[in-house]
């Protein structure tokens, strides 16, 4: 069977939350969902994430022997989508994530739609463990303003993405240099080199988790970021606020940063 579509999930000792993230993927157009097991003990097997598969979802689980982090994890499964699978589009989804029914549908409809279109994203809904709303993630949907508030804010939650594997020619894979940012300097490429866009519709639920990257290396990935900026300034006013919030980040303690997100979502 020819994939259209291979969503890629990396995972490492969460294997709840990925059978649920597998369960949610399903497409009218032949998918595939690749699986990088990030070192977990015990390896996660096929045979545990086969039975919540739909119908007409194909599943290849690769496995990293050592944990590697995740920037490898993604450039091993994002390399075998492409040459292996020679798929059209790439949709990323995070173990414990979930895609709404008709997500990988309407995304990959956009991007056949858009030709200059490369990278789409979509709102997400935030919930905590309990499954608990939390907030609505929402961002510009045109490219220009979101070209201007990627200095300020990442627009695109990684999960929520898809962009088209033709990409991959042009912009390379992950870079190992913007620890816990590498979806930022990623999607940051994607905004110089293509136009990028983001769909107004809920088409993600996220679990936010108090053990997630935004806490345990919240320092490493905002240092990340200003590096990222940095790296892409242009002398814009949002360059330098983007940057300024980021100090400002460092030294708030992030509860307070996780209310301001509740109440400006």
């Amino acid at each position: 069977m020819k994939v259209e579509i291979a969503v890629v999930i990396p995972c490492y000792d969460n294997l709840e939350g990925l059978q649920k993230s597998v369960g949610s993927v399903q497409s009218q157009r032949p998918t595939a969902v690749v699986v990088i097991d990030d070192g977990s003990q015990p390896p996660i097997q096929a045979s545990q994430l086969s039975p919540y598969l739909k119908e007409q979802v194909a599943l290849h689980v690769l496995t990293n022997t050592a944990n590697a982090g995740i920037e490898v994890s993604l450039n091993k499964g994002l390399q075998f989508a492409k040459d292996e699978l020679g798929c059209q589009f790439i949709a990323r989804l995070d173990a414990g994530d979930t895609c709404h029914p008709d997500r990988l549908d309407l995304q990959a409809k956009f991007l056949k739609e858009k030709e200059e279109v490369y990278l789409v994203g979509s709102w997400v809904d935030m919930v905590d463990p309990q499954q608990k709303h939390l907030f609505t993630f929402t961002a510009p949907t045109r490219h220009e303003k979101i070209a201007s508030q990627m200095y300020i804010a990442n627009c695109f939650l990684h999960p929520s993405v898809m962009f088209k594997a033709a990409a991959i020619d042009t912009l390379g894979y992950y870079s190992l240099e913007y620890k816990a940012a590498e979806d930022y300097e990623y999607f940051f490429r994607f905004v110089k080199k293509f136009k990028v866009a983001m769909m107004d519709q809920v088409l993600l639920t996220c679990e936010h988790h108090p053990n997630g990257i935004s806490m345990t290396k919240r320092n490493i990935q905002i240092k990340s970021r200003n590096k990222v900026i940095l790296h892409y300034f242009n002398f814009s006013l949002p360059a330098f606020i983007g940057l300024v919030k980021n100090c400002v980040f460092l030294m708030l303690p992030y509860s307070w940063i996780s209310w301001a997100k509740k109440k400006l979502y």
